[in-house]
Protein backbone atom coordinates (compact mmCIF):
# COMPACT_ATOMS: atom_id res chain seq x y z
CA UNK A 1 0.00 0.00 0.00
CA UNK A 2 1.22 3.59 -1.13
CA UNK A 3 1.14 6.52 0.75
CA UNK A 4 -0.23 9.87 0.30
CA UNK A 5 2.80 11.14 -1.21
CA UNK A 6 2.93 8.83 -3.88
CA UNK A 7 2.74 10.62 -7.23
CA UNK A 8 -0.79 11.39 -8.37
CA UNK A 9 -2.57 9.08 -10.81
CA UNK A 10 -3.84 10.84 -13.92
CA UNK A 11 -7.67 11.46 -13.79
CA UNK A 12 -8.32 9.49 -16.64
CA UNK A 13 -6.71 6.11 -14.90
CA UNK A 14 -8.46 7.32 -11.32
CA UNK A 15 -11.54 7.59 -13.20
CA UNK A 16 -12.72 9.66 -9.89
CA UNK A 17 -15.43 11.77 -11.72
CA UNK A 18 -16.82 10.12 -14.81
CA UNK A 19 -18.09 13.00 -17.52
CA UNK A 20 -17.05 15.35 -14.28
CA UNK A 21 -19.61 13.76 -12.20
CA UNK A 22 -19.17 12.47 -8.41
CA UNK A 23 -18.99 8.77 -9.18
CA UNK A 24 -22.19 7.46 -6.67
CA UNK A 25 -24.21 10.31 -8.83
CA UNK A 26 -23.17 9.44 -12.55
CA UNK A 27 -23.73 5.57 -10.67
CA UNK A 28 -27.25 6.82 -10.27
CA UNK A 29 -27.91 8.68 -13.42
CA UNK A 30 -26.60 5.40 -15.42
CA UNK A 31 -28.21 2.75 -13.61
CA UNK A 32 -31.87 4.69 -14.02
CA UNK A 33 -31.69 5.61 -17.45
CA UNK A 34 -30.52 1.70 -18.15
CA UNK A 35 -33.34 0.20 -15.85
CA UNK A 36 -35.99 2.44 -17.36
CA UNK A 37 -34.92 1.63 -20.80
CA UNK A 38 -34.76 -2.28 -20.09
CA UNK A 39 -38.22 -2.31 -18.44
CA UNK A 40 -39.67 -0.66 -21.08
CA UNK A 41 -38.40 -3.39 -23.37
CA UNK A 42 -39.51 -6.37 -20.77
CA UNK A 43 -43.02 -4.75 -21.37
CA UNK A 44 -42.72 -3.98 -25.08
CA UNK A 45 -41.15 -7.83 -25.60
CA UNK A 46 -44.10 -9.28 -23.12
CA UNK A 47 -46.97 -7.39 -25.26
CA UNK A 48 -45.23 -9.41 -28.31
CA UNK A 49 -43.97 -5.83 -30.32
CA UNK A 50 -40.77 -6.45 -30.54
CA UNK A 51 -38.33 -8.73 -32.88
CA UNK A 52 -36.75 -11.75 -30.97
CA UNK A 53 -33.25 -10.35 -30.35
CA UNK A 54 -32.81 -12.09 -26.87
CA UNK A 55 -30.79 -14.63 -28.35
CA UNK A 56 -28.42 -11.62 -29.66
CA UNK A 57 -28.66 -10.23 -26.26
CA UNK A 58 -27.30 -13.61 -24.71
CA UNK A 59 -24.58 -14.12 -26.79
CA UNK A 60 -23.48 -10.58 -26.47
CA UNK A 61 -23.82 -10.10 -22.91
CA UNK A 62 -22.18 -13.53 -22.57
CA UNK A 63 -18.77 -12.42 -24.90
CA UNK A 64 -19.13 -9.48 -22.00
CA UNK A 65 -19.20 -11.80 -19.03
CA UNK A 66 -16.08 -13.20 -20.24
CA UNK A 67 -14.40 -9.34 -20.16
CA UNK A 68 -15.30 -9.20 -16.16
CA UNK A 69 -14.89 -12.79 -15.27
CA UNK A 70 -11.25 -13.91 -17.35
CA UNK A 71 -10.15 -10.52 -18.13
CA UNK A 72 -10.72 -7.89 -15.39
CA UNK A 73 -10.86 -10.62 -12.25
CA UNK A 74 -8.90 -13.46 -13.06
CA UNK A 75 -6.10 -11.73 -15.36
CA UNK A 76 -6.10 -8.22 -14.38
CA UNK A 77 -6.81 -8.14 -10.70
CA UNK A 78 -5.56 -11.52 -9.87
CA UNK A 79 -3.15 -12.09 -12.09
CA UNK A 80 -3.86 -16.07 -12.06
CA UNK A 81 -2.37 -15.97 -15.94
CA UNK A 82 -0.47 -14.41 -18.36
CA UNK A 83 -2.16 -13.54 -21.57
CA UNK A 84 -0.42 -12.76 -25.48
CA UNK A 85 -1.49 -9.56 -26.46
CA UNK A 86 -4.50 -10.46 -28.92
CA UNK A 87 -5.86 -12.48 -25.84
CA UNK A 88 -5.36 -8.96 -23.54
CA UNK A 89 -7.10 -7.05 -26.49
CA UNK A 90 -9.78 -9.58 -27.08
CA UNK A 91 -10.13 -9.19 -22.93
CA UNK A 92 -10.12 -5.50 -23.18
CA UNK A 93 -13.54 -4.82 -26.10
CA UNK A 94 -15.36 -7.63 -23.76
CA UNK A 95 -15.17 -5.42 -20.56
CA UNK A 96 -15.77 -2.53 -22.39
CA UNK A 97 -18.58 -4.10 -24.07
CA UNK A 98 -19.99 -4.85 -19.94
CA UNK A 99 -19.71 -1.25 -19.28
CA UNK A 100 -18.66 -2.00 -15.62
CA UNK A 101 -16.25 1.01 -14.90
CA UNK A 102 -12.76 0.86 -16.82
CA UNK A 103 -10.52 -2.16 -16.38
CA UNK A 104 -8.35 -0.52 -13.78
CA UNK A 105 -11.31 1.28 -11.51
CA UNK A 106 -13.12 -2.01 -11.31
CA UNK A 107 -9.47 -4.17 -10.19
CA UNK A 108 -8.89 -1.46 -7.80
CA UNK A 109 -12.21 -1.77 -6.02
CA UNK A 110 -11.88 -5.47 -6.31
CA UNK A 111 -8.18 -5.65 -4.87
CA UNK A 112 -9.52 -3.49 -1.78
CA UNK A 113 -12.45 -6.10 -2.00
CA UNK A 114 -10.14 -8.39 -1.36
CA UNK A 115 -7.40 -6.76 0.87
CA UNK A 116 -10.79 -5.90 3.33
CA UNK A 117 -13.02 -7.63 3.66
CA UNK A 118 -16.21 -7.18 5.06
CA UNK A 119 -14.93 -4.07 6.57
CA UNK A 120 -15.50 -0.43 6.57
CA UNK A 121 -12.69 0.01 3.27
CA UNK A 122 -14.34 -3.11 1.28
CA UNK A 123 -16.59 -1.29 -1.51
CA UNK A 124 -19.31 -3.52 -0.90
CA UNK A 125 -18.90 -4.59 2.32
CA UNK A 126 -21.67 -7.47 2.87
CA UNK A 127 -22.41 -6.85 6.55
CA UNK A 128 -24.24 -4.07 5.61
CA UNK A 129 -27.20 -6.41 4.19
CA UNK A 130 -27.57 -7.78 1.05
CA UNK A 131 -28.70 -4.74 -1.12
CA UNK A 132 -26.04 -2.55 0.03
CA UNK A 133 -23.72 -5.41 -1.26
CA UNK A 134 -25.72 -5.79 -4.33
CA UNK A 135 -26.42 -2.92 -6.01
CA UNK A 136 -26.29 0.12 -3.49
CA UNK A 137 -22.68 0.59 -3.02
CA UNK A 138 -22.60 1.65 -6.30
CA UNK A 139 -25.34 4.82 -5.88
CA UNK A 140 -24.33 6.07 -1.90
CA UNK A 141 -21.44 7.98 -1.02
CA UNK A 142 -18.42 6.02 0.07
CA UNK A 143 -17.47 5.55 3.59
CA UNK A 144 -14.50 7.80 4.81
CA UNK A 145 -11.74 5.24 5.39
CA UNK A 146 -12.75 3.57 2.12
CA UNK A 147 -11.97 6.49 -0.03
CA UNK A 148 -8.40 7.03 2.22
CA UNK A 149 -7.76 3.72 0.30
CA UNK A 150 -9.23 4.08 -2.84
CA UNK A 151 -6.18 7.34 -2.77
CA UNK A 152 -3.25 5.57 -0.98
CA UNK A 153 -3.82 1.64 -2.80
CA UNK A 154 -1.47 1.22 -5.46
CA UNK A 155 -1.89 -0.51 -8.37
CA UNK A 156 1.57 0.14 -10.71
CA UNK A 157 1.14 -3.17 -12.71
CA UNK A 158 -1.90 -1.80 -14.00
CA UNK A 159 -0.95 1.61 -14.08
CA UNK A 160 1.66 0.76 -16.61
CA UNK A 161 -0.30 -1.81 -18.55
CA UNK A 162 -0.48 -0.20 -22.00
CA UNK A 163 -3.95 -2.43 -22.65
CA UNK A 164 -5.05 -0.90 -19.57
CA UNK A 165 -4.08 2.70 -20.01
CA UNK A 166 -5.27 2.78 -23.37
CA UNK A 167 -8.71 1.71 -22.47
CA UNK A 168 -8.66 4.26 -19.47
CA UNK A 169 -7.51 7.05 -21.99
CA UNK A 170 -10.20 6.00 -24.92
CA UNK A 171 -13.00 5.14 -22.77
CA UNK A 172 -16.03 6.85 -23.46
CA UNK A 173 -15.16 6.13 -27.18
CA UNK A 174 -14.51 2.34 -26.81
CA UNK A 175 -17.86 2.49 -24.64
CA UNK A 176 -20.09 4.27 -27.76
CA UNK A 177 -18.53 1.88 -30.10
CA UNK A 178 -19.12 -1.52 -28.05
CA UNK A 179 -21.75 -1.12 -25.51
CA UNK A 180 -23.88 0.95 -27.59
CA UNK A 181 -23.14 1.38 -31.36
CA UNK A 182 -22.11 -2.18 -32.36
CA UNK A 183 -25.37 -3.86 -30.62
CA UNK A 184 -27.72 -1.44 -32.31
CA UNK A 185 -26.45 -1.51 -35.76
CA UNK A 186 -26.48 -5.02 -35.63
CA UNK A 187 -29.86 -5.54 -34.31
CA UNK A 188 -30.99 -3.24 -37.01
CA UNK A 189 -29.49 -5.11 -39.46
CA UNK A 190 -31.08 -8.34 -38.62
CA UNK A 191 -34.40 -6.89 -37.49
CA UNK A 192 -34.48 -3.66 -39.89
CA UNK A 193 -37.99 -3.24 -38.55
CA UNK A 194 -36.98 -2.46 -35.05
CA UNK A 195 -36.87 1.12 -33.69
CA UNK A 196 -34.22 2.65 -33.19
CA UNK A 197 -35.49 3.24 -29.10
CA UNK A 198 -36.24 -0.68 -29.24
CA UNK A 199 -32.88 -1.29 -30.28
CA UNK A 200 -31.31 1.21 -26.89
CA UNK A 201 -34.05 -0.40 -25.35
CA UNK A 202 -32.91 -4.56 -25.98
CA UNK A 203 -29.35 -3.31 -25.36
CA UNK A 204 -30.34 -1.67 -22.10
CA UNK A 205 -32.12 -5.11 -21.01
CA UNK A 206 -28.76 -6.95 -21.52
CA UNK A 207 -26.58 -4.57 -19.86
CA UNK A 208 -29.01 -4.54 -17.24
CA UNK A 209 -29.07 -8.52 -17.00
CA UNK A 210 -25.19 -8.57 -16.89
CA UNK A 211 -25.02 -5.87 -14.04
CA UNK A 212 -27.10 -8.54 -11.57
CA UNK A 213 -25.40 -11.46 -12.43
CA UNK A 214 -22.13 -9.71 -11.44
CA UNK A 215 -23.87 -7.72 -8.63
CA UNK A 216 -24.58 -11.42 -7.43
CA UNK A 217 -21.07 -12.67 -6.76
CA UNK A 218 -20.90 -9.89 -4.35
CA UNK A 219 -24.18 -10.34 -2.42
CA UNK A 220 -25.41 -13.79 -2.70
CA UNK A 221 -21.98 -15.18 -3.18
CA UNK A 222 -21.10 -13.65 0.25
CA UNK A 223 -24.39 -14.99 2.19
CA UNK A 224 -25.97 -17.96 1.20
CA UNK A 225 -23.77 -21.23 0.81
CA UNK A 226 -21.61 -23.93 2.33
CA UNK A 227 -17.80 -22.81 3.66
CA UNK A 228 -15.96 -26.21 2.94
CA UNK A 229 -12.22 -24.40 2.82
CA UNK A 230 -12.87 -21.49 5.48
CA UNK A 231 -15.51 -20.93 7.85
CA UNK A 232 -14.69 -17.71 9.11
CA UNK A 233 -14.88 -15.73 6.09
CA UNK A 234 -18.48 -14.93 4.36
CA UNK A 235 -17.61 -15.92 0.94
CA UNK A 236 -19.67 -19.05 0.64
CA UNK A 237 -19.98 -21.77 -2.39
CA UNK A 238 -22.86 -20.69 -4.78
CA UNK A 239 -23.76 -23.33 -7.81
CA UNK A 240 -26.54 -20.75 -8.69
CA UNK A 241 -24.33 -17.78 -9.34
CA UNK A 242 -21.49 -20.11 -10.78
CA UNK A 243 -23.84 -21.10 -12.90
CA UNK A 244 -24.97 -17.91 -14.13
CA UNK A 245 -21.79 -15.78 -13.69
CA UNK A 246 -19.89 -18.52 -15.64
CA UNK A 247 -17.85 -19.85 -13.17
CA UNK A 248 -17.41 -16.98 -10.18
CA UNK A 249 -19.96 -18.75 -7.63
CA UNK A 250 -16.42 -20.94 -5.86
CA UNK A 251 -16.65 -17.96 -3.97
CA UNK A 252 -15.18 -19.65 -0.23
CA UNK A 253 -12.22 -21.23 -2.43
CA UNK A 254 -11.94 -17.83 -4.46
CA UNK A 255 -11.31 -16.00 -1.22
CA UNK A 256 -9.00 -18.43 -0.14
CA UNK A 257 -6.88 -18.57 -3.04
CA UNK A 258 -7.20 -15.69 -5.01
CA UNK A 259 -4.67 -16.56 -7.22
CA UNK A 260 -5.66 -19.79 -8.71
CA UNK A 261 -6.66 -19.30 -12.19
CA UNK A 262 -9.76 -21.98 -12.06
CA UNK A 263 -11.33 -20.13 -8.72
CA UNK A 264 -12.53 -23.54 -8.00
CA UNK A 265 -11.02 -26.62 -6.92
CA UNK A 266 -13.22 -28.71 -9.52
CA UNK A 267 -11.91 -27.17 -13.11
CA UNK A 268 -14.77 -26.96 -15.30
CA UNK A 269 -17.68 -27.70 -13.06
CA UNK A 270 -19.99 -25.05 -13.96
CA UNK A 271 -16.64 -23.14 -14.71
CA UNK A 272 -17.17 -21.77 -18.71
CA UNK A 273 -14.28 -19.19 -17.86
CA UNK A 274 -12.14 -21.82 -16.86
CA UNK A 275 -12.76 -23.49 -19.97
CA UNK A 276 -11.98 -20.24 -22.13
CA UNK A 277 -8.71 -19.71 -20.13
CA UNK A 278 -8.00 -23.56 -20.82
CA UNK A 279 -8.42 -23.38 -24.65
CA UNK A 280 -7.06 -19.87 -24.88
CA UNK A 281 -3.93 -21.70 -23.04
CA UNK A 282 -4.41 -24.50 -25.81
CA UNK A 283 -3.52 -22.19 -28.77
CA UNK A 284 -0.97 -20.55 -26.74
CA UNK A 285 -2.79 -16.80 -25.78
CA UNK A 286 -2.63 -17.53 -21.93
CA UNK A 287 0.29 -19.46 -20.27
CA UNK A 288 1.80 -19.58 -16.66
CA UNK A 289 -1.78 -20.69 -15.36
CA UNK A 290 -1.28 -20.42 -11.86
CA UNK A 291 -3.54 -23.32 -9.70
CA UNK A 292 -3.50 -24.33 -6.06
CA UNK A 293 -1.83 -27.67 -5.06
CA UNK A 294 -3.99 -30.44 -3.40
CA UNK A 295 -1.55 -30.73 -0.34
CA UNK A 296 -2.07 -26.98 0.11
CA UNK A 297 -5.90 -27.41 -0.47
CA UNK A 298 -5.82 -29.98 2.38
CA UNK A 299 -3.68 -28.00 5.05
CA UNK A 300 -6.49 -24.96 4.66
CA UNK A 301 -9.59 -27.13 5.36
CA UNK A 302 -7.62 -29.08 7.97
CA UNK A 303 -7.01 -25.21 9.86
CA UNK A 304 -9.73 -23.43 8.92
CA UNK A 305 -12.54 -25.86 6.79
CA UNK A 306 -15.32 -27.64 8.62
CA UNK A 307 -13.88 -30.83 10.77
CA UNK A 308 -13.05 -34.08 9.22
CA UNK A 309 -12.35 -37.62 10.21
CA UNK A 310 -9.09 -37.71 8.51
CA UNK A 311 -6.99 -36.37 11.18
CA UNK A 312 -4.20 -36.64 9.02
CA UNK A 313 -4.67 -34.10 6.40
CA UNK A 314 -2.84 -31.35 8.58
CA UNK A 315 0.04 -32.91 6.97
CA UNK A 316 -1.20 -34.64 3.81
CA UNK A 317 0.60 -37.01 1.38
CA UNK A 318 2.08 -35.74 -2.29
CA UNK A 319 1.30 -37.30 -5.05
CA UNK A 320 4.00 -39.37 -4.37
CA UNK A 321 3.13 -40.69 -1.23
CA UNK A 322 4.93 -38.90 0.88
CA UNK A 323 4.56 -36.08 3.46
CA UNK A 324 4.67 -32.79 2.63
CA UNK A 325 8.23 -30.80 2.82
CA UNK A 326 8.17 -29.69 6.68
CA UNK A 327 9.16 -25.90 5.14
CA UNK A 328 6.89 -25.62 3.17
CA UNK A 329 3.94 -26.59 5.58
CA UNK A 330 5.52 -24.54 8.23
CA UNK A 331 5.04 -21.33 5.43
CA UNK A 332 1.93 -22.63 4.78
CA UNK A 333 0.54 -22.98 8.02
CA UNK A 334 2.06 -19.19 9.04
CA UNK A 335 0.81 -17.46 5.36
CA UNK A 336 -2.84 -19.10 7.06
CA UNK A 337 -2.43 -17.74 10.37
CA UNK A 338 -1.24 -14.49 9.21
CA UNK A 339 -4.08 -14.50 5.98
CA UNK A 340 -7.04 -15.13 8.13
CA UNK A 341 -6.35 -11.74 9.83
CA UNK A 342 -4.80 -9.63 6.67
CA UNK A 343 -5.56 -11.53 3.06
CA UNK A 344 -3.40 -11.12 0.10
CA UNK A 345 -5.53 -10.40 -2.63
CA UNK A 346 -4.01 -12.29 -5.60
CA UNK A 347 -0.73 -13.43 -6.94
CA UNK A 348 1.21 -10.30 -7.06
CA UNK A 349 0.81 -9.55 -3.36
CA UNK A 350 4.08 -9.57 -2.22
CA UNK A 351 2.94 -11.14 1.19
CA UNK A 352 2.33 -14.46 -0.33
CA UNK A 353 5.30 -16.35 1.05
CA UNK A 354 8.14 -17.99 -1.47
CA UNK A 355 7.66 -21.44 -0.01
CA UNK A 356 3.98 -20.96 -0.84
CA UNK A 357 5.11 -19.94 -4.35
CA UNK A 358 7.32 -22.34 -5.02
CA UNK A 359 4.22 -25.20 -4.13
CA UNK A 360 1.82 -23.49 -6.62
CA UNK A 361 1.52 -25.26 -9.67
CA UNK A 362 2.04 -22.87 -13.06
CA UNK A 363 0.74 -25.22 -15.82
CA UNK A 364 1.11 -24.31 -19.59
CA UNK A 365 4.57 -22.57 -19.27
CA UNK A 366 5.40 -20.61 -22.02
CA UNK A 367 7.54 -22.29 -24.61
CA UNK A 368 6.45 -21.13 -28.06
CA UNK A 369 5.25 -17.36 -29.28
CA UNK A 370 1.55 -17.00 -29.58
CA UNK A 371 1.55 -16.80 -33.49
CA UNK A 372 3.51 -20.11 -33.77
CA UNK A 373 1.18 -22.10 -31.08
CA UNK A 374 -1.76 -20.67 -32.87
CA UNK A 375 -0.28 -21.93 -36.06
CA UNK A 376 0.28 -25.26 -34.25
CA UNK A 377 -3.11 -25.85 -32.92
CA UNK A 378 -4.70 -25.09 -36.30
CA UNK A 379 -2.23 -27.13 -38.22
CA UNK A 380 -1.98 -24.42 -41.09
CA UNK A 381 0.80 -23.62 -42.98
CA UNK A 382 1.79 -19.73 -43.39
CA UNK A 383 4.44 -18.30 -45.36
CA UNK A 384 7.57 -17.09 -43.33
CA UNK A 385 8.92 -13.65 -43.67
CA UNK A 386 12.22 -15.10 -45.68
CA UNK A 387 9.74 -16.48 -48.35
CA UNK A 388 10.29 -20.10 -46.60
CA UNK A 389 7.25 -22.35 -45.27
CA UNK A 390 8.67 -22.79 -41.83
CA UNK A 391 5.46 -24.24 -40.16
CA UNK A 392 4.99 -27.67 -39.93
CA UNK A 393 8.04 -29.16 -41.52
CA UNK A 394 10.37 -26.80 -39.49
CA UNK A 395 8.36 -27.49 -36.70
CA UNK A 396 8.72 -31.19 -36.29
CA UNK A 397 12.54 -29.98 -36.86
CA UNK A 398 12.38 -28.46 -34.12
CA UNK A 399 10.97 -30.89 -31.76
CA UNK A 400 12.73 -33.72 -32.69
CA UNK A 401 14.55 -35.78 -30.21
CA UNK A 402 17.70 -36.39 -31.71
CA UNK A 403 20.10 -33.15 -31.44
CA UNK A 404 23.84 -32.17 -32.02
CA UNK A 405 26.28 -32.10 -28.67
CA UNK A 406 25.15 -29.19 -26.91
CA UNK A 407 27.16 -25.83 -27.49
CA UNK A 408 27.17 -22.15 -26.48
CA UNK A 409 28.19 -19.00 -29.34
CA UNK A 410 28.61 -16.16 -27.97
CA UNK A 411 26.68 -13.25 -29.83
CA UNK A 412 28.05 -10.31 -28.59
CA UNK A 413 31.25 -8.14 -28.01
CA UNK A 414 31.65 -10.33 -24.73
CA UNK A 415 30.11 -12.88 -23.50
CA UNK A 416 29.51 -15.85 -20.99
CA UNK A 417 27.99 -18.82 -20.23
CA UNK A 418 28.57 -22.37 -17.87
CA UNK A 419 31.58 -24.42 -17.79
CA UNK A 420 31.67 -28.42 -17.47
CA UNK A 421 32.11 -27.59 -13.46
CA UNK A 422 29.29 -25.24 -13.59
CA UNK A 423 31.81 -22.52 -12.68
CA UNK A 424 30.99 -19.06 -13.72
CA UNK A 425 33.64 -18.93 -16.67
CA UNK A 426 35.73 -16.20 -18.06
CA UNK A 427 34.84 -13.58 -21.05
CA UNK A 428 34.74 -15.18 -24.42
CA UNK A 429 35.61 -13.19 -27.61
CA UNK A 430 32.88 -12.82 -29.99
CA UNK A 431 31.70 -15.91 -32.15
CA UNK A 432 34.01 -18.29 -29.64
CA UNK A 433 32.16 -21.76 -29.60
CA UNK A 434 32.82 -24.70 -26.89
CA UNK A 435 30.88 -27.78 -25.75
CA UNK A 436 28.88 -27.43 -22.88
CA UNK A 437 27.95 -30.07 -20.62
CA UNK A 438 24.17 -31.58 -21.34
CA UNK A 439 23.39 -31.82 -17.59
CA UNK A 440 23.03 -28.09 -16.22
CA UNK A 441 24.11 -27.02 -12.94
CA UNK A 442 21.40 -26.56 -10.31
CA UNK A 443 21.21 -22.98 -8.88
CA UNK A 444 21.41 -24.15 -4.96
CA UNK A 445 21.80 -20.80 -3.59
CA UNK A 446 21.57 -16.94 -3.99
CA UNK A 447 25.38 -16.96 -4.62
CA UNK A 448 25.13 -18.81 -7.49
CA UNK A 449 21.90 -17.17 -8.76
CA UNK A 450 23.77 -14.02 -8.64
CA UNK A 451 26.62 -15.48 -10.77
CA UNK A 452 24.42 -16.54 -13.29
CA UNK A 453 22.73 -13.54 -13.28
CA UNK A 454 26.16 -11.86 -13.69
CA UNK A 455 27.00 -14.86 -16.54
CA UNK A 456 23.44 -13.81 -18.62
CA UNK A 457 24.10 -9.95 -18.03
CA UNK A 458 22.25 -8.25 -21.16
CA UNK A 459 24.53 -10.24 -23.62
CA UNK A 460 22.68 -11.89 -26.54
CA UNK A 461 23.75 -16.10 -26.11
CA UNK A 462 22.91 -18.90 -28.54
CA UNK A 463 22.45 -21.56 -27.00
CA UNK A 464 22.70 -25.24 -29.31
CA UNK A 465 21.26 -28.17 -27.31
CA UNK A 466 19.46 -31.45 -27.44
CA UNK A 467 15.66 -30.54 -26.62
CA UNK A 468 15.49 -32.56 -23.37
CA UNK A 469 18.50 -31.20 -22.30
CA UNK A 470 16.93 -27.71 -22.78
CA UNK A 471 13.61 -28.27 -21.56
CA UNK A 472 15.29 -30.40 -18.49
CA UNK A 473 17.20 -26.83 -17.59
CA UNK A 474 14.00 -24.47 -18.40
CA UNK A 475 11.54 -26.53 -15.90
CA UNK A 476 14.55 -26.50 -13.29
CA UNK A 477 14.84 -22.73 -13.65
CA UNK A 478 10.94 -21.40 -15.25
CA UNK A 479 11.55 -18.00 -13.56
CA UNK A 480 14.72 -17.18 -15.75
CA UNK A 481 12.82 -18.09 -18.86
CA UNK A 482 9.05 -16.81 -18.75
CA UNK A 483 7.99 -15.08 -22.20
CA UNK A 484 9.23 -16.13 -25.49
CA UNK A 485 9.35 -13.09 -27.52
CA UNK A 486 9.10 -14.57 -31.18
CA UNK A 487 10.46 -16.95 -33.63
CA UNK A 488 12.81 -16.21 -36.51
CA UNK A 489 14.19 -18.35 -39.30
CA UNK A 490 17.85 -17.68 -39.20
CA UNK A 491 19.31 -19.06 -42.13
CA UNK A 492 17.98 -22.17 -42.77
CA UNK A 493 17.14 -22.81 -39.21
CA UNK A 494 13.78 -21.77 -37.26
CA UNK A 495 15.01 -20.19 -34.12
CA UNK A 496 13.17 -19.18 -30.46
CA UNK A 497 14.03 -15.86 -29.01
CA UNK A 498 13.12 -16.13 -25.38
CA UNK A 499 13.10 -13.35 -22.74
CA UNK A 500 14.84 -14.07 -19.34
CA UNK A 501 13.98 -12.02 -16.08
CA UNK A 502 16.25 -11.92 -13.31
CA UNK A 503 14.68 -10.68 -10.46
CA UNK A 504 14.35 -7.03 -12.57
CA UNK A 505 17.09 -8.01 -14.64
CA UNK A 506 16.40 -8.74 -18.11
CA UNK A 507 18.54 -10.79 -20.74
CA UNK A 508 17.60 -12.31 -24.10
CA UNK A 509 18.47 -15.63 -24.81
CA UNK A 510 18.52 -17.24 -28.25
CA UNK A 511 17.85 -20.90 -28.44
CA UNK A 512 18.41 -22.27 -31.44
CA UNK A 513 17.74 -26.40 -31.95
CA UNK A 514 19.93 -27.30 -35.23
CA UNK A 515 18.69 -30.03 -37.64
CA UNK A 516 20.42 -32.81 -37.64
Amino acid sequence: MGTLEKKKTEPYLAFERPLGLEQHVFNTINLGAAHSLAFYYFWLDFRGETPPTFWFEFFYGYIGGLGITVGCHRLWTHRTFKAALPLQIFLMICQTISMQLPIRKWCLDHRIHHKFTDTSRDPHNSKRGFWFSHVMWLVLPKHPDLQKELKTFEVPDLDNDPVVRFQSKYYWPLILIFHILVPILTMQYFWPEITLLQCLGADMRRYVISLHVTYCVNSVAHMWGDKPYDGNITAVESPIVSFLAIGEGWHNFHHTFPWDYKTSEFGWKLNVSTVFIDFMAKIGWAYDLKTVSHQIIQQRIARTGPPVEDSNCNIPNNSEGDKTNDQVYQAVKEWMMESEENPVWGWNDERIPQELRKATKILNVKTLSWLRSFRLFIGTSFPSPHGKDDSNEESSKIFSTKRTPAQFVGMSDVTRSIHEDGQIPTELPRGEMFECPSRFPVLENQAELEGFKNTLGSNLICLENRKEDLSAFINCHSFLFHTLLCEKVVGDKPSCWYEAELEGCYADLFLDFPAD
